[in-house]
């Protein structure tokens, strides 16, 4: 798996990290945007706003996963 990795996906440092940068450091980045590399399968490169897949839509799990991030940061927003 890490020699694939290393051909068809991108680094954890720094490259790896730069769509999260991205996506945090943008000002006019439209809300609910996704963000991934842009080259081919958007497995490597660039960050951009990318399509994202179905799973990511799902409200039950969204709230769930916030749920959690709550729970394990002890954090809590209204939604």
């Amino acid at each position: 798996m890490g020699v694939l990795n290393k051909v068809v996906a991108q680094s954890r440092r720094p490259a790896g990290a730069l769509p999260t940068l991205f996506a945090a450091t943008v000002p006019d980045l439209p809300g609910g945007a996704y963000i991934g590399p842009d080259g081919i399968g958007e497995t490597r490169g660039n960050p951009r706003p990318v399509g994202s897949s179905a799973a990511s839509h799902d409200r039950r799990m969204q709230r769930a996963l916030w749920e959690r991030a709550e729970e394990l940061t002890r954090v809590t927003f209204p939604l």
